[in-house]
């Protein structure tokens, strides 16, 4: 499996698992991330990997799988930042181990789709194979 592959599956992977851990204590009543926006984070985590696993293992993401994993890493990450600002503004309870995680494992996914990529792809040429792919097909 080629390198960025397995960087990027492997923090999708960490941050799927910290969506099952707790993320929120009050009063021994603990919270998991598999909440209201959290689900979004979820399918964001889950989309990385299976774009991960597309195409040719050997080699690097096709431009428009790269950008579908990039844009999922930006979802889940944009999500579990905005709820742990929340939950840092509540001042009630403590936030759990599992959100550090997943805040964690969001920004490196972020971080290794942007940097572990083709050397020629660019955000730019990420959209227009998205856009001009499906302009083919119609």
């Amino acid at each position: 499996m080629h390198s960025q592959r397995k960087f990027i599956l492997i923090a999708a992977a960490v941050g799927a698992i910290s969506m099952f851990l707790p993320w929120f204590s009050i009063f021994s009543i603990h919270v998991n991330g598999m909440h209201n926006e959290g689900i979004l984070a979820f399918f964001g985590f889950v989309a990385a990997i299976v774009f991960s696993l597309m195409g040719d293992q050997k080699t690097e993401m096709e431009t428009r799988f790269w950008m579908i994993s990039f844009l999922s890493a930006a979802l889940a990450c944009l999500i579990i930042v905005i709820s742990f600002l929340r939950m840092l503004g509540a001042g009630f309870g403590y936030m759990g181990f599992g959100l550090w995680i997943a805040v964690a494992a969001s920004i490196f996914l972020v971080y290794c789709t942007l940097t572990k990529k083709r050397a020629g792809d660019t955000l730019q040429k990420g959209f227009d194979a998205l856009f001009k792919q499906g302009n083919k097909q119609a």
